[in-house]
């Protein structure tokens, strides 16, 4: 419960961060030979995404009761969990060290998305097992 509160308390911020960076964006490429600064706003929007999928992730995990599977989704939202935080810490950085990390910031883009979308597929397998989704 304490996580998932965290992680909810997280979101809002994260909402936040989504309009910081897209005015970071606009002072990277103001700044820079960089004519596009869009991989910064969807790094900021993809860690409030993933904010709000690690605070329902904690009550899957909970109810889960095949401790196999239980271990297996908890390494998956741990990988979320970790990425998350480091993209968050990226995205929040001065348009000059962001822009340093651009690489980097595209790169966790990217993976992040596909561990999101693995959790995300992992819920609605077990709601269609349970006559949830059709």
């Amino acid at each position: 419960v304490a996580a998932q509160a965290n992680h909810l308390a997280s979101r809002q911020f994260a909402k936040r961060q989504v309009a910081t960076a897209r005015r970071r964006a606009t002072q990277i490429v103001e700044r820079s030979a960089d004519p596009d600064g869009a991989w910064l706003p969807a790094a900021a929007a993809l860690v409030e995404r993933c904010r709000g999928t690690l605070a329902w992730s904690y009550a899957h995990a909970y109810a889960e009761p095949d401790d196999a599977k239980r271990q297996l989704f908890a390494c998956a939202q741990k990988q979320l969990e970790v990425f998350t935080e480091e993209l968050s810490g990226l995205s929040e950085r001065s348009p000059t060290e962001a822009a340093a990390a651009k690489q980097r910031i595209v790169f966790l883009t990217a993976a992040l998305a596909k561990y999101r979308a693995n959790i995300a597929e992992w819920e609605e397998v077990v709601a269609a097992g349970e006559g949830g989704v059709s």
